[in-house]
């Protein structure tokens, strides 16, 4: 799991899934298919796999950390929320 925290102090994790990496931000969202249609559209639970995921790498110390500049991290953004790219 990787940490990304920009030179401006931006912070998001990037979360390696069965299907892609998925971008989770804070304890409270993640673009994979699992958490906007379990969260955000039946309300079933707050979380997805990945949210856990990123708790457990925390907890256990297994996170790297890689600081980006703007540009850098405009372009990982866009990657990880391009959902047509979701199977």
């Amino acid at each position: 799991m990787i940490r990304i925290s920009s030179t401006e102090g931006f912070k998001a994790w990037v979360v390696e899934g069965e299907r892609g990496a998925y971008l989770v931000l804070g304890d409270y969202f993640c673009t994979c298919t699992d958490f906007y249609i379990e969260a955000l559209l039946r309300r079933g639970r707050p979380y997805c796999y990945h949210l856990i995921a990123k708790e457990i790498a925390e907890a256990e110390g297994k996170v790297r950390e890689r600081v980006v500049n703007r540009g850098e991290l405009t372009r990982l953004l866009m990657k990880l929320t391009d959902f047509r790219n979701d199977p």
